[in-house]
């Protein structure tokens, strides 16, 4: 209440979800963060705009973005060449498995052991597991 007795009415704050849908944090020291609180203050932005607005349009000092981009190319080459090669190497144990138990059933060679079917079983498990975090 004011010192005449009347209800001060709060502005509704008008948030920009729909235009802005995604969310990220920034971190930053004490220092970082008070010179960028007075940056945003005399350019009247928010903390939010302002790194973006100083990011995009000014750029990163010794960075390039298409290197960025290539780099991410590169590495997500890398994690899908690697699944592959994991998957293929978990194929030739699972074709081993079934080899031996075909050759079991023909009356020859030993059938795999319950120890053996588990642990491929499981390295199975873990590369699905890891393909979901990745994808």
């Amino acid at each position: 209440m004011s010192e005449t007795g009347e209800k001060r009415e709060k502005k509704k704050r008008a948030w920009k979800s729909r235009e802005l849908p995604r969310v990220f944090t920034v971190r930053a020291n004490e220092d970082e963060y008070n010179r960028l609180k007075v940056l945003a203050k005399k350019s009247g932005l928010s903390l939010s705009r302002l790194v973006i607005e100083g990011t995009l349009e000014n750029g990163v000092k010794d960075l390039n973005i298409r290197d960025v981009e290539a780099s991410m190319r590169e590495s997500e080459s890398w994690i899908i060449e690697t699944f592959i090669f994991e998957l293929r190497r978990i194929g030739v144990n699972l074709n081993q498995l079934a080899h031996a138990q075909n050759a079991y059933h023909r009356g020859g060679g030993q059938s795999p052991t319950a120890a053996e079917i588990e642990r491929v079983l499981a390295e199975m498990e873990k590369l699905i597991g890891q393909a979901k975090k990745k994808l």
